[in-house]
């Protein structure tokens, strides 16, 4: 196996979102609600190169190049709910 360089990579970015509402609308009782999104750019891929074999290697080797570069991107989202009840002061 051969290892292929690439002096092209960049460091990953992401872009983060938050919002998100707290009440204890009595004693022993508290809500929380958040919100999320993630963007995601310049994430690690790894992409297929022809292969070819190498006669010169010993010995004698079939290379299959999978350079790293940064082609992938993403998004996550969602909500988060908390609810806290202390039933009794016990």
């Amino acid at each position: 196996m051969v290892l292929l360089g690439n002096p092209n990579i960049q460091s990953e970015h992401m872009i983060a979102y938050e919002a998100g509402y707290r009440t204890q609308p009595k004693e022993g009782l508290s809500f929380d609600l958040t919100g999320f999104f993630n963007k995601y750019q310049k994430l690690l891929s790894n992409e297929n190169l022809p292969g070819y074999f190498d006669a010169t290697s010993v010995p004698p080797e079939l290379v299959i190049p999978k350079p790293h570069s940064n082609k992938m991107y993403g998004t996550t989202g969602g909500i988060e709910v908390s609810i806290r009840w202390k039933v009794t002061g016990r």
